[in-house]
């Protein structure tokens, strides 16, 4: 017999979750935003989610063994592993989100039911409402996740931000392209809470100029993260080096490449709310400011969700495009297009893009502008267009459809065996 207090029906749920995550410490990543280690009933579960948040921010392992070493001496540890005895087979790590919601929501009506027991209290011993208010105000947070009170700015207070930045430009930060004409069309660059998205056909080269963009921010110095659904690691890092070697040796290269901050992660059948986990912790561990997804096509869509892929795709860029504003981050989602240049899958993407960039590849050989029934001749000395096609608050080249002459995009010319492009 134990001196542990009895469990509440909310125990399971705890128990699960803990569980799930100290049996595959990866899918903490999924769930760390969820909950809070307030959130438990077990003051033992509270330890151990902290113990998973500061495992996770040193890039430790979470596994047993690891939490053995780490914190086996910590006065909680023993009640920790007593807890976590005897477990039912039916745990499954699939529904670690599940569970998580499970226990946020416990956590958050208990706390409503206290709120509303004190408030009955004072309510049945007050004279005035006056003497109630504060109780209203106590349920009122503690019923809503999000009160809109805590996140609500004065308008002045905005005022003052922009004449600040209209005095002074440097604080809004800009991350360059490395495309001179590009850059000017973004006053200076992308900027944080901005979602871009990179389209293009299937090897048209928007992998290629989404690592560009991630290089080039990098060598001036912002931290930068590359997922990549569809690469290897080495396969990235190598491109950049590739890309580098254009204007120095591969030692140089090598070495240019080496010292970036930049991290990839090849990390296959992540969800977007996975990759937003991700970048909460990468911006929280390394200060990372420009992320780089590769490509959203390709990311998972939740377990068990029943809803139609162009919602699921929707979903996905709305999350990414809620990353880039919390983090105050540029987030580059590259994505596929339909045979006739739209994008593929969801027409949302575009509507919560803030900036969307068309990657237009050009045949080598195009009909005689003289003669257009005859033989068709070579092409001009560039072989794609970058186009503009969306640009919120700022200079575009239009929709994909309204393609003409000199109005199609950008020039670039595509250096193959680079893996990179270069303004014509």
């Amino acid at each position: 017999m134990n001196d542990y207090s009895p469990l509440p029906d909310r125990f399971e749920s705890e128990r699960n979750l803990i569980s799930v995550i100290t049996d595959d410490g990866k899918r903490f990543l999924e769930v760390f935003d969820i909950v809070s280690p307030d959130d438990f009933s077990q003051e033992a579960f509270g330890c151990a989610w902290r113990w998973f948040r500061e495992m996770t921010d040193k890039g430790q392992r979470i596994t047993p063994y690891g939490l053995q070493q780490a914190y086996s001496a910590h006065h909680q540890f023993a009640q920790f592993r007593s807890l976590l005895i005897g477990l039912a087979d039916g745990v499954l790590p699939l529904f670690v989100k599940d569970y998580a919601r499970d226990v946020a929501n416990h956590a958050r009506r208990e706390r409503a039911q206290r709120a509303i027991a004190r408030l009955q209290a004072n309510v049945e011993s007050a004279r005035s409402f006056e003497e109630i208010a504060d109780g209203i105000r106590e349920l009122f947070e503690e019923s809503c996740s999000e009160p809109a009170s805590r996140s609500a700015r004065k308008a002045s207070a905005v005022v003052k931000d922009i004449e600040a930045a209209l005095a002074n430009p440097v604080l809004i930060p800009r991350y360059r392209t490395g495309f001179p004409t590009l850059d000017k069309m973004l006053k200076g660059g992308l900027r944080g809470g901005q979602l871009v998205i990179v389209a293009g056909r299937t090897g048209g080269g928007k992998t290629v100029l989404g690592m560009n963009l991630a290089v080039q921010a990098a060598l001036d110095g912002a931290p930068v993260a590359a997922f990549s659904l569809e690469m290897s690691e080495q396969d990235l890092i190598t491109r950049c080096i590739f890309s580098e070697g254009v204007h120095s040796t591969q030692e140089e290269a090598m070495e240019t490449v080496r010292n970036l901050p930049l991290w990839v992660d090849s990390t296959s059948n992540i969800t977007a709310r996975g990759i937003a986990a991700k970048t909460k912790l990468l911006n929280s561990r390394h200060g990372i400011k420009v992320f780089v997804v590769d490509y959203l096509q390709l990311l998972g869509s939740e377990g068990g969700s029943r809803e139609s892929r162009e919602r699921v795709v929707a979903d996905m860029s709305r999350t990414l495009k809620i990353a880039a504003k919390e983090l105050d981050a540029v987030v580059i989602a590259l994505s596929q297009v339909n045979a006739d240049g739209e994008l593929r899958e969801s027409r949302a993407i575009e509507q919560d893009a803030d900036v969307v960039l068309h990657v237009i590849d050009l045949p080598d050989k195009i009909p005689d502008p003289k003669n257009p029934h005859g033989p068709k001749i070579d092409g001009p000395d560039f072989n794609f267009f970058l186009r503009v096609s969306k640009h919120r608050g700022g200079e575009a080249h239009g929709p994909i459809g309204r393609l003409s002459g000199e109005k199609s995009g950008i020039p670039l010319r595509f250096h193959k065996t680079n893996f990179r492009f270069a303004e014509k």
